[in-house]
C-alpha cells in the first residue's frame, strides 16, 4: 500500500504539469516591432488577420499591429501560440473591425483572442448581426 505522502506528491506533480506557466513578454512600455496595416496597399497587410498570422509563434516581444483607419471586414482570431501583440488604431470612431455572420452566437464573433498579454487600444470591434438571435451563455 503507497503512502499518503507519496499519493500527494504523485498527485501534486500530475497536476503540475497541467499548469500553464504564463508568456512573459519584453518590456511592457517598449514594442519590439511596428507591423502597419492599411486597406488602401500602403502598409506591409492589408488585413488585420494576414499581419497577425505574420507574428511568429511563441513571440516573446511586444509586437504593435499599427490598424490605419478604415472599416475592415473581417473575422480577426489571435490563436494562442501568438501572445504580446498590441492592436492600435487611429481611433475607436473611425478604425474598426467589423464582421456580419449569421451563424452560432459561439462562432460568429468578429474577434476571439486565445492567446496572453495582448492590448487594444483606439480600435473598434462590431458585430453585425442579419438575423435575430438569442444571447447564449456558456458557463463550465
Amino acid at each position: 500500500m503507497q503512502s499518503p505522502f507519496f499519493t500527494a506528491l504523485v498527485l501534486a506533480l500530475w497536476s503540475l504539469s497541467k499548469v500553464s506557466f504564463s508568456q512573459v513578454c519584453s518590456s511592457q512600455n517598449q514594442d519590439s516591432a511596428t507591423i502597419v496595416v492599411d486597406q488602401s496597399g500602403h502598409g506591409q497587410y492589408t488585413t488585420v488577420q494576414r499581419a497577425i498570422d505574420s507574428v511568429p509563434a511563441k513571440n516573446s516581444v511586444w509586437t504593435r499591429i499599427l490598424v490605419k483607419p478604415g472599416n475592415y471586414k473581417e473575422k480577426v482570431a489571435i490563436p494562442e501560440d501568438k501572445p504580446c501583440i498590441v492592436l492600435e488604431g487611429n481611433s475607436a470612431s473611425n478604425t474598426m473591425i467589423e464582421w456580419a455572420d449569421g451563424g452560432e452566437v459561439n462562432e460568429s464573433a468578429t474577434f476571439t483572442l486565445y492567446a496572453e498579454n495582448f492590448k487594444a487600444r483606439n480600435i473598434g470591434f462590431k458585430y453585425i448581426c442579419r438575423r435575430p438571435q438569442a444571447l447564449r451563455v456558456m458557463i463550465d
